[in-house]
């Protein structure tokens, strides 16, 4: 135990101690709660400072996680979402990609109006987003390709998801720029759009001119994606410009057009300069003040975008093809599709004016008209020409003399000329043969000289003259001139090529189907994300059965794709069993054609889900 002693000596007067006095105190209790507060003491300050070291760890890891956060590629925030959008954090990223500034969006619930500038889409798109936000439902709180539309400036795209933060009325909110996605795809769509009415045109060989100029129209709108159209023929000085066709959006809101109207090139307005300046004429803010501009006629539908491009034959210009009204800016390839339909269409006018000035000379040109051809030669066995229809003149610049006065070997290059040698000797075989079909049609092509040193492309048809008893005596040749036909097949297969690319380096897979469930196209993305390649689904039957192997599910599938409208996109999301037996969430983007054609694109949606 633990005493506190005290005393003191008592002195008699000599100073001598008498006797001692003092006192004991037990003061065990005293020490004991004395140790005790220096043992606690002790660990409060052990405590103190590991509660500051923790504190400063907190703090280097809080200035980490917004350095790593103020550096990722997507914007991140964290918000309340209803009844107000009010931010307790975002990046850098937040601000930029959504087109706006940190102290726009920090003013409270400004976030709908200073991002989303159409109150019609804005109302709508916050309907949504708040209805999907209160069911707490990650799945609902994804949305795709949302547009960031700004007056005067591209439209740019995103995609957003909320994730909700448990036991806080907060999300945290993730966006990311996929403009150059949407981009692409939209590049795709329109090249096949493109192609397309290509193809149909070179379907309307017996269309009447009034039809082709139509579907002109009509092909125009679709290609450029404009709102208006129209065609302008030109007089043959080039002098004057008659607006010859307008498409029907155009026949309806300008209450002008009632009939062709006659411009003069040098005293016409912006239509007119594609053709003062020989090349295709772009104007994307048709309201600047521009010298050519002349104003509206009263009646007229406002211009807020022009395409102008001259259609040339040869060195003439013919006509003259616009649009107006794009909704975004007229670029390059828009120039280009424009002027391949131009081209391709006035060759079908061209040929179609040719065939009837042809029938219309038939007692004068009888030959030319029976045999329906450009140029008709006949030859001797010897290759000596003996006779050259007078529309060589229009085909290569020779007058008919000049043309019987060369030989075969001057009319054509080199190369065509040892090509023609070669098929000649290859059928003068067959003929010794004595089996060779003796009314048999002979084609090939040539490149041939045109006065002016120019090469043409020739398509020729050609067939063997004989004698009462079957000998040959001579070749009866048909040719028609298809350079401009090579040009645009090369325009053409030079799209499909640029098609091509895009489809197999699309970042997503892309299955076509045909009307029967035949698979007609499937891009290297399908095998990079499920393992099947072309040879594993032939067709939708085996697609269905492969990915998704329970019959039930399968069943729900089918189902849920069935009510899909045609013509109309459809989104859905799946989970696909791949060919190495894993288990991915894709998801879906349909477009069923209106012709039973089914357009899907899949990509691996698996890692966002988690």
């Amino acid at each position: 135990r633990w005493v506190h002693e005290k005393g003191r000596g008592v002195l008699d007067g000599d100073g001598e101690v008498l006797y001692l006095d003092g006192f004991i105190l037990d003061i065990t209790d005293r020490k004991l709660a004395e140790e005790s507060l220096l043992l606690k003491s002790e660990k409060l300050r052990k405590q103190l400072d590991e509660l500051v070291a923790t504190q400063q760890q907190l703090r280097d890891s809080e200035a980490y996680t917004r350095t790593v956060l103020d550096n990722l590629p997507i914007g991140v925030a964290v918000n309340s979402v209803d009844p107000e959008v009010n931010f307790k954090y975002f990046n850098e990223n937040f601000f930029r990609i959504y087109r706006t500034t940190a102290e726009a969006l920090r003013s409270p619930d400004a976030f709908w109006d200073v991002v989303y500038e159409d109150p019609d889409f804005r109302r709508e798109l916050r309907e949504r987003v708040e209805s999907d936000s209160a069911s707490r439902d990650p799945t609902r709180m994804h949305w795709e390709d949302i547009p960031i539309t700004r007056k005067g400036e591209k439209t740019t795209y995103i995609s957003a998801m909320n994730i909700p933060i448990t036991g806080k009325d907060l999300v945290i909110s993730t966006i990311w720029d996929v403009t150059a996605r949407v981009e692409a795809q939209d590049r795709v769509r329109l090249h096949l759009i493109r192609v397309q009415h290509l193809l149909n045109l070179h379907r309307m060989t017996d269309a009447t001119e009034q039809a082709l100029f139509n579907f002109t129209l009509d092909a125009a709108l679709a290609m450029v994606e404009s709102h208006y159209a129209f065609i302008g023929m030109m007089s043959g000085d080039e002098s004057e410009m008659i607006l010859y066709a307008w498409s029907q959006e155009a026949m309806k809101d300008c209450i002008v057009i009632d009939k062709p109207m006659h411009f003069p090139i040098a005293s016409a307005g912006i239509w007119g300069e594609c053709v003062r300046n020989r090349k295709p004429a772009v104007f994307n803010e048709y309201a600047a003040s521009h010298p050519a501009k002349h104003g509206y006629p009263k009646g007229h539908v406002e211009i807020t975008r022009y395409l102008g491009v001259p259609i040339f034959d040869g060195s003439r210009i013919v006509a003259v093809l616009a649009v107006a009204n794009k909704e975004t800016e007229y670029r390059d390839d828009d120039i280009d599709a424009l002027m391949t339909l131009g081209n391709a269409v006035w060759g079908l006018i061209h040929r179609k004016r040719f065939d009837a000035v042809l029938r219309e000379s038939e007692e004068k040109y009888r030959l030319i008209a029976e045999n329906t051809a450009d140029n008709i030669l006949i030859f001797d066995m010897d290759f000596s020409l003996r006779y050259i229809s007078p529309s060589v003149l229009m085909m290569k610049g020779f007058t008919v003399e000049e043309s019987l006065a060369q030989t075969v070997e001057e009319m054509m290059t080199p190369a065509s000329y040892a090509s023609l040698l070669a098929r000649f000797n290859q059928e003068m075989e067959a003929e010794a043969t004595g089996t060779a079909d003796p009314d048999r049609n002979v084609s090939f092509e040539t490149e041939e000289y045109c006065k002016d040193g120019s090469t043409i492309q020739v398509e020729n048809s050609t067939r063997l003259l004989r004698d009462d008893e079957g000998r040959p005596v001579g070749i009866l040749g048909i040719s028609r001139d298809i350079t401009k036909r090579k040009q645009m097949e090369r325009a053409l297969r030079s799209q499909l090529d640029l098609i091509e690319g895009l489809f197999e380096s699309l970042p997503l897979g892309v299955i076509i189907f045909d009307t029967g469930g035949t698979i007609l196209r499937m891009n290297r993305g399908v095998e990079e994300i499920t393992g099947y390649s072309p040879q594993d689904i032939p067709n939708l039957n085996e697609w269905f059965l492969r990915v998704y192997p329970d019959p039930a599910y399968r069943d729900e599938v089918i189902a849920s794709w069935n009510t899909s409208i045609k013509g109309e996109a459809t989104i859905r999301e799946f989970n696909v069993t791949c060919k190495d037996g894993t288990i991915k969430d894709i998801e879906f983007h349909g477009v069923f054609l209106a012709d039973g054609r089914i357009i899907l694109t899949i990509s691996d949606v698996t890692e966002r889900r988690r």
